[in-house]
């Protein structure tokens, strides 16, 4: 099913065309469009695109000719897959994301480009300004960092205690600095105390960021737009999220463990929860369960005992055996 952001950036891009004139269509001439997006393959994005193309006059394998490149997996083809597109000499290139729309605009000068799904195309050098792109380059800006401060009110509004956030982005991008500027400035506005940058360049950085995570402790995790522009690290992310929404669940978790504890005990236990909760993968997760078990099952059972009991969200994320 198309979503409507989905239909109205087909629909948009689409009428970045003007219709088929009656002279064009008499001569036979066969238009040629180049589309290269990060993605594996067609989306539902691709098939809105061809409809308003349908709807202009323009109908693939008659008058229109489209010539793909996916990513995928393997976004390092990118300049490759640019500088391929340009040797064909298409009448258009239409970009799908920054990264792809500034990999183009650099292979070519000359021929129009149309991007879309981009934020901040003037922060990142794409176009001089949104009301006059110049060059050969247009398209559609997603406005991503006048969300950022909207994203922290409503964290704020949630969850008016809440001081200290992370923000998880790669330094690499062009525009992370103005988007880290902007939540920075966003946070100081609303009386939060930080806005700890905590930097992933790949998939192979979770675990240090957790690492950095677990040290700092911030009270919430806002995530950059950038990380839909790389599968993987999109997949790696997703984890980020749900583990941030069982971090959230196990505060009440650690609130029920806390009723079970004698006072003076209460910081060692929640450091010990801690511990758990901030691990940087399931081994690491399963240590620091254990240690607790054994830790606590003589000085205090109950607190043992509570945290085996519903600890269904805890156990299930990092793939612990259920407590017996």
């Amino acid at each position: 099913m198309m979503n409507r952001r989905t239909f109205l950036c087909g629909l948009t891009l689409g009428t970045l065309f003007a219709p088929l004139p009656a002279e064009a269509q008499k001569t036979g001439r066969v238009y040629r469009i180049g589309d290269i997006a990060p993605d594996a393959g067609p989306s539902v994005l691709t098939e809105a695109f061809r409809q308003r193309l349908r709807d202009l006059g323009y109908i693939e394998g008659r008058n229109l000719a489209i010539e793909y490149r996916w990513l995928g997996s393997r976004p390092e083809r990118l300049p490759e897959a640019a500088a391929e597109l340009v040797s064909l000499r298409p009448d258009l290139i239409v970009a799908i994301s920054h990264r792809v729309a500034m990999a183009v605009k650099k292979a070519t000068t000359t021929i129009p480009i149309a991007f879309a799904h981009v934020n901040d195309p003037v922060g990142v050098g794409l176009v001089r300004s949104l009301a006059h792109p110049g060059g050969n380059v247009t398209g559609l800006s997603a406005q991503g960092l006048d969300l950022i401060a909207k994203r922290l009110e409503l964290l704020k509004e949630l969850l008016p205690s809440e001081s200290r956030v992370a923000y998880l982005g790669n330094p690499d991008e062009p525009y992370s600095p103005v988007y880290l500027l902007e939540a920075q400035r966003a946070a100081l506005a609303l009386g939060m105390k930080e806005v700890l940058s905590v930097e992933v360049r790949g998939s192979s950085d979770f675990a240090a960021a957790f690492a950095l995570i677990a040290v700092r402790r911030p009270n919430a995790l806002l995530v950059e737009p950038i990380i839909d522009g790389n599968p993987g690290l999109r997949r790696a992310v997703g984890l980020v999220w749900l583990r941030a929404a069982v971090q959230r669940c196990c505060v009440h978790k650690l609130r029920n463990l806390e009723r079970k504890a004698p006072k003076h005990a209460l910081a060692e236990i929640r450091d010990d929860f801690h511990r758990i909760v901030y691990a940087a993968n399931a081994d690491t997760a399963r240590a620091a369960y254990s240690t607790f078990e054994r830790t606590w099952a003589k000085r205090c059972p109950g607190v043992v005992t509570s945290l085996r009991e519903g600890g269904d969200e805890l156990l299930t994320f990092f793939r612990f055996p259920k407590a017996q």
